[in-house]
């Protein structure tokens, strides 16, 4: 399997890893983002967010849930305005396609966001419960 995925002989292009519908796939390409010492993409993570909401989705509890906001919400966030955002996230259908249940109702909110100055994503966890935010970052100090 590890073979096929990270052949060179064959198409970049082949979708190996198709979630959602078809929401989102991933490439060949994709996968090579994965080896050591490689930056991982945006699509990887959008595909692990997404998982994590159909996880979420499965249970069928009615309280205490968590949402997973793929990278581009953050990097929508970062660019415009608030009502420019919320027309954003409206157009891309982030909140359809992401949220599990009304926010009054959610428990945490995980946001990876990209640090373009050290090229490395970490975590903004919103504790909704508690009124945090936890950032959770691999490197240490920044």
């Amino acid at each position: 399997m590890i073979q096929f995925a990270f052949s060179s002989e064959l198409p970049e292009s082949d979708i190996l890893v198709s979630l959602g519908g078809g929401v989102l796939s991933l490439l060949r390409e994709d996968f090579v983002e994965l080896l050591p010492r490689t930056r991982i993409s945006t699509r990887i993570i959008e595909m692990a967010c997404l998982c994590k909401t159909l996880e979420e989705r499965s249970c069928g509890r009615s309280g205490g849930l968590s949402w997973f906001f793929p990278p581009s919400v953050s990097d929508r966030a970062n660019h415009c305005n608030e009502e420019q955002f919320m027309a954003k996230m409206r157009s891309y259908k982030i909140l359809e396609r992401y949220c599990i249940s009304e926010l009054l109702y959610c428990s945490k909110i995980h946001v990876p966001i990209f640090n373009l100055t050290l090229n490395h994503f970490y975590l903004a966890v919103f504790n909704m419960e508690a009124k945090e935010i936890e950032i959770w970052d691999s490197i240490r100090g920044t």
